[in-house]
């Protein structure tokens, strides 16, 4: 199956069919390669909407809050892996797309949170 008709099933509306919206598909497409680009790197959601306004060209513009929903669908679907450092700073590193969790710190698969902030603590 072709990363588009996937793309297509994992973007569905609540029905679970394919919206074939262009759009979402290209957004999709960027935030993939952004954060697979960030493997063992830290990123801010600031600089993920960055990429995609600057690599997603279409009729209509991109919805700021779209690059962080579809980061989030991507990555309950398996198609890309991350982890969330610091919520309050909206800070993310990006991990391999093959989530281990035998292999992954301990900190990434059950990560301590101040109730307070959502914050790591350490």
């Amino acid at each position: 199956m072709s990363i588009f008709k996937t793309l297509g099933y994992i973007l569905g509306n609540r029905k679970g069919k394919p919206m074939g919206n262009n759009q979402s598909k290209r957004i999709a497409t960027a935030v993939t390669e952004f954060v697979n680009n960030h493997t063992n790197r830290e990123f801010t959601a600031q600089e993920l909407r960055q990429y995609v306004l600057g690599h997603v060209v279409g009729d209509t513009p991109v919805a700021p809050a779209s690059a962080d929903r579809i980061m989030r669908q991507l990555r309950q679907s398996g198609t890309i892996n991350y982890v969330l450092v610091s919520r309050i700073h909206s800070l993310y590193k990006g991990l391999t797309s093959a989530f281990d969790r035998e292999k992954a710190p301990e900190q990434w698969v059950n990560p301590p949170h101040d109730t307070k902030y959502g914050e790591t603590v350490n």
